[in-house]
């Protein structure tokens, strides 16, 4: 199965369990299959909606990681 074949069968579940370095990964993936112009519309319209669907788990596990940095840092009071 080819990266883009891989990446239409993920379910919202399956992209949502994604650890960051996967979901980062996949990313890369997305945008190198978005950048074949040989895929249908069809597809390369999916795997837009994938890949942002994939960016807001990345973001999700950034923002945890900026809590958990900002909780560990002094306070300027």
């Amino acid at each position: 199965m080819s990266a883009p074949e891989q990446i239409l069968a993920l379910t919202a579940e399956q992209i949502a369990a994604l650890s960051y370095e996967n979901a980062r990964d996949m990313l890369n993936d997305v945008v190198e299959a978005l950048d074949d112009s040989s895929l249908p519309l069809s597809e390369l319209m999916k795997l837009w909606e994938i890949g942002n669907a994939i960016t807001k788990v990345c973001e999700a596990h950034l923002a945890v990681a900026a809590e958990k940095l900002n909780d560990g840092l002094p306070s300027a009071d």
